[in-house]
């Protein structure tokens, strides 16, 4: 879709919902985008209406769930398109899952009066963002944020020392366990023939794979099967869609 097609959707959007509130969640890609889902679905439950923004196409396969309204690439992080996108789509507060901070949405959304906060935020003990001549610069992005949902308190501790102490900052945990817990109650169980295959075996998991890392996994896989008979592999890509699989 066209830069001025996409801004007519977000418009066409925000015009269907004039009496609602709409919160937008911005993520990476597909694991900040389940985190986020929990939360989107207590804002659900309130009346809220919720949007997304997303970078990677992986996240469109994490979209079928339905808790979105409204659901698209984010747009170039320049000063035009964020303010383009925000004055389009109107959000009421931005809610940025994890890490994926872009300047120009955050001062453009603190211009509109729109607040931002991140949430499931990880700080890193070695975290780049904390480097003398970078934390300036994620200084002046961080301390425009309303607020700062940490994962742990060290976390939080290593935010404080970016934001500064002008941004409210609480260690409240990570959705992300809400989103898996969840799913874990709901899930059927496992097909037979992966019940079949692993009975009795030692089973080895490639999590969140792409196809390099399957080149190899495979490979030292082959080598292992030479002196462990019983030890098998199962491979859960990145890209869960169809042809990646």
């Amino acid at each position: 879709m066209g830069a001025w097609g996409l801004l007519n959707a977000q418009s066409a959007f925000r015009e269907t919902r004039l009496m609602e509130r709409v919160v937008l969640f911005h993520c990476a890609s597909a694991g900040e985008l389940e985190g986020a889902k929990p939360l989107a679905a207590a804002c659900r439950a309130r009346g809220w209406t919720c949007a997304v923004s997303f970078f990677s196409p992986s996240a469109i396969s994490a979209l079928k769930g339905g808790e979105f309204e409204f659901a698209d690439y984010s747009p170039r992080d320049s000063v035009r398109s964020a303010r383009d996108y925000l004055k389009a789509l109107r959000p009421d507060v931005i809610w940025i899952s994890k890490h994926d901070v872009w300047p120009n949405l955050v001062w453009q959304a603190r211009a509109l009066g729109v607040p931002v906060w991140l949430i499931n935020g990880n700080f890193h003990a070695r975290s780049m963002k904390r480097f003398p001549l970078l934390r300036q610069f994620n200084q002046a992005i961080h301390a425009e944020l309303e607020g700062i949902l940490t994962v742990s308190e060290d976390d939080a501790r290593r935010a404080r020392q970016i934001a500064g102490e002008g941004v409210k900052i609480i260690a409240v945990g990570d959705s992300r366990f809400d989103r898996v817990h969840a799913r874990a109650k709901s899930a059927a169980r496992p097909a037979d023939d992966i019940q079949k295959a692993i009975a009795g075996r030692r089973v080895v998991v490639g999590g969140s794979t792409h196809s390099s890392d399957e080149e190899l996994l495979l490979r030292a896989f082959a080598e292992l099967r030479r002196t462990h008979d019983k030890l098998c592999l199962l491979i859960v890509p990145h890209d869960p869609s169809d042809e990646a699989v």
